[in-house]
């Protein structure tokens, strides 16, 4: 009988028939009654009364102390609980002194005398707390006395800490709130005083890039705008900051694109040129390549034309050069079409790339921007850039574009005469040889040009016999070689028929004496 007892006893702590298979934590699992959750309710409700007394008199001691010109005690404690990672204690005890005792100096006084002591950990820890508690107006409070008091460094000092402790966003709720609720001078000042002491631009960055991820790009912009315009563009472009900026960011998280829609293009124009200045042209140009792959291939247009503005031809020579190395010929021609279209034309004749120049010019004449390049041509001639045209019209004839630049030619003696532009041809013949001046003589009579072509022919005479014997040699026996001297004695260029006839008797005699002497 007793036996039985036993194994019944033994028995009833087995698990119930058919839960063989079930895990111990499905058989001791158990759903809380509606009674559980307010007794779970009351105990945090009694716990947190608990915490708000505790946290209200370790307040209140640091207060009467720090009052009393004492700062060993708050300082103490603040160590004691940061350093035992017990972070909860130290934002509820902050949050008591700044929002219940309504006494944010003392909490900026013990941050400033544990930066002095060394111990900024502590300092970047009692600031942060209360934004991870999810109370940021405590930190808010703290830090906006201490830019009204002009302790902006020490501030600054607090969220480098921050940053590096591994809480950047807390850094970057802190400046989002400052922008949002009107302070954006102590935003900027934070900003350019973590660039610039002790080049922490790393730092920054890194709040910004929490900034961005959230939706916040205009809190970035306002901040950036700021800063450059109070004089601060070398600390904007400091490396990892430019790279936040210019980054190439979805369109609705793209610092530039909110600059743009501020009205500060101005801004985005100089961090560009400076950039640029700096070596990273790769950066710039990758900034404008995602702005033209998400839809905005006007605001690269526009950041162009403000660069042209602030007289930067040789930045935007740069860009155009590098886009079209990256095979983006199409937004290169973009931006000088966009220059010549806003008649900055100076702008668009500076170079950095020959070739590169060549194949944009190109394709601004198949867009109808012909009489434009003509007046770029213009201006290079004109400005005594006479090698950088022969330059670009060299790489347009070893690409076979012989007739665009026959073109060209013709158009240029109707616009600046004969007399210059013969003096840029003989520069292309001086670079490349005589032949180019025989290919674009040829062309030009083959395309009914004949007045231009002796024209040019007589103007070349005029200004370089040589070039202009050399050109008719190497033309040899077609036609149209018979037909331009014919038409330059009949239009009064007599002196030009004379002075190649001259320069070819010249060379025959020269070459009859090497035959005999060889003999």
């Amino acid at each position: 009988m007793a036996d039985g007892n036993i194994d019944d006893e033994a028995h009833s702590c087995l698990p119930p028939e058919g839960s063989a298979g079930e895990t111990p934590s499905a058989v001791l699992s158990w759903a809380p009654t509606s009674e559980s959750q307010e007794s779970i309710g009351a105990l945090h409700r009694v716990y947190n009364d608990f915490e708000k007394i505790c946290s209200g008199f370790w307040a209140a001691n640091m207060i009467r102390t720090v009052d009393n010109g004492d700062m060993r005690c708050p300082e103490n404690t603040m160590r004691v609980f940061a350093r035992s990672h017990v972070t909860h204690c130290v934002g509820r005890i902050t949050e008591a002194i700044v929002l219940d005792k309504g006494r944010p100096d003392v909490a900026a006084a013990v941050m400033m005398q544990l930066l002095e002591d060394g111990d900024a950990d502590v300092a970047a820890n009692m600031a942060s707390a209360p934004v991870k508690r999810g109370k940021p107006a405590a930190s808010f409070r703290v830090f906006d006395l201490m830019m009204r008091e002009g302790e902006s460094a020490a501030a600054a000092d607090v969220l480098f800490h921050i940053v590096r402790e591994g809480d950047a966003p807390v850094v970057a709720d802190l400046l989002t709130a400052l922008v949002m609720l009107g302070e954006l001078k102590h935003a900027r000042d934070v900003a350019a005083l973590l660039i610039a002491r002790g080049r922490h631009g790393a730092e920054l960055a890194e709040a910004l890039g929490w900034m961005i991820r959230v939706g916040e790009a205009a809190a970035v912009a306002e901040i950036v705008a700021a800063v450059v315009k109070a004089g601060g563009l070398v600390l904007a472009c400091d490396p990892p900051v430019a790279a936040v900026v210019l980054g190439g960011a979805a369109p609705g998280q793209s610092p530039v694109l909110e600059l743009i829609r501020m009205g500060h293009v101005d801004v985005v124009a100089k961090i560009c040129g400076e950039v640029i200045c700096q070596k990273r042209l790769d950066l710039v140009c990758g900034c404008f390549e995602a702005l033209a792959d998400s839809g905005r291939p006007d605001a690269v247009t526009e950041v162009v034309q403000i660069l042209a503005m602030l007289h930067r031809p040789a930045v935007i020579a740069q860009i155009v050069a590098e886009l079209v190395g990256r095979q983006r010929l199409d937004l290169a021609a973009s931006c000088l079409a966009a220059l010549l279209h806003g008649e900055l034309l100076w702008a668009a004749a500076a170079t950095e790339d020959h070739m590169a120049a060549a194949r944009v010019e190109l394709e601004l004449s198949r867009r109808g921007l012909e009489a434009q390049m003509v007046h770029t041509s213009m201006l290079l001639i004109r400005g005594g850039k006479v090698e950088e045209w022969a330059a670009i019209a060299g790489e347009l004839l070893r690409m076979g574009e012989t007739a665009a630049v026959a073109e060209r030619v013709a158009a240029l003696m109707d616009v600046i005469g004969p007399y210059l532009t013969s003096s840029a041809v003989a520069f292309l013949a001086h670079r490349t040889s005589a032949r180019a001046v025989a290919q674009l003589l040829l062309e030009l009579w083959a395309s009914g040009r004949n007045h231009a072509a002796s024209e040019l022919l007589a103007a070349v005479a005029n200004r370089s016999p040589k070039i202009a014997r050399n050109a008719v040699i190497l033309m040899g026996q077609a036609p149209s070689v018979a037909a331009i001297l014919v038409r330059l004695a009949g239009t009064g260029h007599t002196d030009a028929v004379v002075r190649i006839n001259r320069a070819v008797r010249a060379i025959g005699r020269s070459t009859n004496r090497h035959s005999m002497t060889t003999v």
